[in-house]
């Protein structure tokens, strides 16, 4: 099928800022014509097409996961299997790509090398949403902004151990979490900068003048905005003042309505600039799977409707998929056209990946078809139809 040209018709295609009557022609791995639905006709192109009528249905880019640990009960860094068939799995949601999210658990430092040679062994070689890098979320966080974290995991900045990391990674590592009030982020931002590593603040306790600080060196990007940092207040601004403060700042949000409140999240969509927020999933291992409980590390982990620590109450994940998310944001009041790009293009743009998030000649056709219930009809992958 990869090798098969598509016509995919009478579609509401996203053309970057709004939906319109329209017509995309794939060939190969790349998006090679779009056209109004109107200037049409079958019989104006090759007969060797396979051609697909939409009826309605909402055509967008692929829908771009960026912070997810897992899904279906497979966690990323467990094994290579399990990574294959998080790919395999997250196409009946829409994601055409994503970049795997690992943390550091309660072992030795080597655990977290171990995980990042999993996802980078799997590269490559998946059959559904395409591998892009590495986020690595610490292991360099705030002791006092812990979250959903092992405590033993978060360690000082060491710029030695990031070398080992990164040599690790095979050069694989995209986007990493960080406390930018730590010391010795200065080196950290400068060796991340070599590397064109997207450097996000999160499970930070920086205050608002921290966040400037931050924000100077490069620090431009939010990890799941207002969950695990200091919040806002009218006497003491604290991170997410900062974060509304200047446009600079860009953020992921986790859209399940409960990390985040829905008003909170349409006061997000109104306050930042339309290309600054990510839709993310920040899915946890068995996401999607309705689980009532397991453990990790010892600790019960239970679900209503996210995941929390049972012994604290701690949000530590969401139980969505991407679909979800745009559903739920809609629902919310957000405009659709908004949530496509926070889900396609705003990623793409943000973490720097190439050929992806926007339906035009020449990127990849990464492509996510559907219907007014939000149900997935069609996910393309580089050409390929997996569903």
């Amino acid at each position: 099928m990869n090798e098969q040209n598509v016509c995919l018709y009478n579609a509401q295609v996203f053309l970057g800022n709004a939906f319109k009557d329209g017509v995309v022609f794939v060939n190969g791995h790349k998006i090679d014509k779009v056209f109004h639905q109107a200037s049409f006709s079958k019989d104006s192109l090759n007969k060797d097409i396979k051609f697909i009528d939409l009826k309605g249905a909402w055509l967008c880019p692929g829908f771009i996961d960026t912070h997810i640990h897992g899904l279906e009960g497979y966690g990323v860094g467990n094994s290579v299997e399990d990574i294959l068939e998080i790919s395999k799995r997250l196409v009946k949601y829409g994601v055409t790509s994503f970049i795997p999210t690992i943390s550091r658990g309660i072992a030795e430092k080597d655990n977290l090398a171990e995980s990042i040679e999993t996802v980078v062994q799997a590269m490559g070689i998946e059959e559904g949403a395409k591998i892009l890098g590495i986020h690595l979320e610490g292991p360099f966080l705030s002791p006092k902004r812990v979250g959903g974290q092992v405590a033993e995991g978060i360690v000082p900045i060491d710029i030695h151990f990031m070398q080992k990391l990164w040599d690790v990674s095979k050069g694989n590592i995209i986007n990493m979490t960080i406390a930018p009030e730590l010391e010795g982020v200065k080196e950290l931002v400068a060796f991340c900068a070599k590397k064109r590593i997207v450097l996000q603040a999160g499970h930070t306790d920086a205050t608002y003048e921290q966040m400037i600080e931050a924000k100077e060196l490069g620090v431009t990007h939010i990890t799941h905005m207002f969950n695990t940092m200091r919040g806002l207040h009218h006497r003491e601004p604290g991170a997410v003042g900062a974060i509304f403060d200047y446009d600079e700042f860009s953020c992921e949000l986790i859209g399940d309505g409960i990390h985040v409140n829905p008003a909170v999240a349409r006061i997000l969509a109104k306050q930042k600039p339309q290309d600054k927020v990510v839709l993310i999933t920040d899915a946890l291992k068995n996401a999607k799977r309705n689980i009532e409980s397991y453990f990790v590390d010892g600790e019960e982990i239970c679900l209503d409707k996210c995941f929390y620590k049972k012994k604290e109450g701690t949000i530590v994940g969401s139980n969505i998929s991407m679909i979800d998310g745009v559903q739920n944001l809609v629902s919310f009041g957000i405009p659709l056209s908004l949530v496509v790009k926070m889900a396609s293009s705003n990623p793409a743009k943000i973490l720097k990946i190439k050929n992806k998030g926007m339906i035009e000649k020449g990127m990849d056709a990464d492509l996510t078809v559907f219907d007014a219930d939000f149900n997935i009809t069609h996910t393309l992958v580089e050409g390929e139809l997996k569903i």
